[in-house]
């Protein structure tokens, strides 16, 4: 009855203690009952300990699938936050652009009027055609990333507080320095430094 006890109540937590719980409850009652020759056998008390081995491995393949979700759940929260982040840098550089376009106009109006002649306007439209094809290929950078989910950085990072540690992850942000620091915003009393940032097609 004990040992039943011991087994339903058995929680992921406290697999570790359940088996020296048993074996002492066995060897108490076996020191008890020796004084009018009786005993619970050996094979009996292996049976239990079996009964509760299947219990340990139910709940370890239960905590492996709550892990699994949990991991799963994280890359689509990245994976949500990643496409917010690209949409927003995307409306960030056509605003740009259209503020580039607008004032190339009026330089190049400007420009014409003058026949072409003033240095200050071509250098001018020069700098703002530079921005431009800057701005190119930035939202270029967005596009491919949002039409490829496989590209993204590996982050290499350690934290003083895990010693000898490494960590190695992934992410699809644009800036990987904003998922170290939510990492360093998590339960650690030091933040993450970084090793190493490596972009990858396949990430």
């Amino acid at each position: 009855a004990q040992c039943d006890n011991i087994i339903m109540g058995l929680k992921y937590s406290t697999i570790g203690t359940a088996k020296n719980k048993m074996e002492k409850i066995y060897n108490f009652i076996n020191r008890t009952i020796k004084v009018i020759n009786a005993e619970i056998t050996s094979e009996y008390f292996e049976l239990k300990i079996k009964e509760l081995e299947l219990k340990c491995g139910y709940l370890t393949k239960k905590e492996e699938e709550k892990e699994e979700l949990k991991r799963q759940m994280e890359i689509l929260r990245e994976q949500e936050r990643v496409e917010k982040e690209l949409e927003e840098a995307k409306k960030n550089i056509e605003k740009e652009e259209t503020h580039y376009n607008k004032e190339l106009a009026k330089l190049e109006k400007r420009l014409s009027k003058e026949k072409g002649n003033n240095e200050e306007l071509l250098n001018q439209i020069a700098k703002l055609q530079e921005e431009l094809n800057k701005l190119a290929e930035q939202k270029e950078n967005v596009k491919y990333r949002t039409t490829h989910n496989k590209a993204g950085y590996v982050y290499i990072i350690s934290n003083p507080s895990l010693d000898g540690m490494l960590k190695i992850g992934v992410t699809r942000r644009i800036d990987p320095q904003i998922r170290v620091n939510e990492l360093s915003n998590a339960s650690l009393p030091f933040e993450f430094g970084v090793h190493s940032f490596i972009f990858s097609e396949n990430a």
